[in-house]
C-alpha cells in the first residue's frame, strides 16, 4: 500500500519497524534480544469495533481487531526459558491472529494564521494478545534436532515472549501512528477535519 503520497503519509503494509531489543528477567529466566528490519503485513486490515468521540475535549477513543498480522525480520538471542539455554540469529517470520488494540488520542486546537488545526499528542495503544506462532530459523546454529524443539518450547511459552516484546512493540506503534495522524490533521483545517 503506498500510504498518502500528497501528505507524506507512508503506507502501512507492510509496517516497517526498524529495531526492538529485549534485555529481561533474573538469571535463571533470562531474554535478551534483537529483533530487526521487521515487516509487519496486514495492518491495512484493521476493523473498528468502537469509536467515541469528544470534540468538545477534542478525545477519540477507538478499538480496532487486528485479524491477521504476519511479520518477518531478523533476530539475535540468547534466553534461558526453564532449564534450557537457547541461543542463535538468522530469520524470524511469525503469525498473529485476533489482536485487539484499544487506543485513546488527545488533542488541542493549535493556530496557524487564521486557522485552526488539530495537534494529536501521543496516542497510547494497548495491544491484547491473540494467537501467536513464532519461528526462529538457526536456532543452536541450526541444530536439525535442538532448533524444532526450541521452537516448539517458544511457542509453547510464546506469551512469555510476547509479553516482553509487546511493551516494545506498543511504544513504537504508538509513536509511528502518531506521527502519521498528525500528518493528516496538519494538512486540513479543523474545519474541514470536523464540519
Amino acid at each position: 500500500m503506498p500510504g498518502i503520497p500528497e501528505l507524506d503519509v507512508p503506507g502501512v503494509d507492510p509496517l516497517h519497524l526498524k529495531e526492538i531489543r529485549l534485555s529481561r528477567g533474573p538469571q535463571g529466566a533470562r531474554l535478551d534480544a534483537t529483533i530487526t528490519n521487521i515487516k509487519v503485513f496486514g495492518a491495512n486490515s484493521f476493523i473498528i469495533q468502537e469509536l467515541k468521540t469528544d470534540l468538545d475535549k477534542n478525545i477519540f477513543d477507538f478499538d480496532l481487531l487486528l485479524p491477521h498480522l504476519h511479520f518477518i525480520g531478523s533476530y539475535k538471542i540468547a534466553m534461558r526459558i526453564l532449564l534450557l539455554n537457547i541461543h542463535g540469529n538468522g530469520g524470524l517470520t511469525g503469525n498473529f491472529t485476533n489482536y485487539a488494540c484499544k487506543v485513546k488520542m488527545t488533542g488541542q486546537k493549535i493556530t496557524r494564521g487564521k486557522d485552526e488545526y488539530l495537534m494529536l499528542d501521543r496516542m497510547k495503544l494497548k495491544l491484547k494478545v491473540g494467537d501467536a506462532q513464532i519461528a526462529l530459523s538457526n536456532l543452536f546454529d541450526g541444530d536439525p534436532v535442538l532448533g524444532p524443539m526450541a521452537n516448539r518450547l517458544i511457542n509453547d511459552n510464546s506469551r512469555v515472549f510476547l509479553d516482553e516484546i509487546l511493551p516494545t512493540l506498543e511504544s513504537s506503534l504508538a509513536d509511528l501512528f502518531t506521527d502519521i495522524a498528525n500528518k493528516i490533521t496538519l494538512k486540513f483545517t479543523y474545519k474541514e477535519l470536523f464540519p
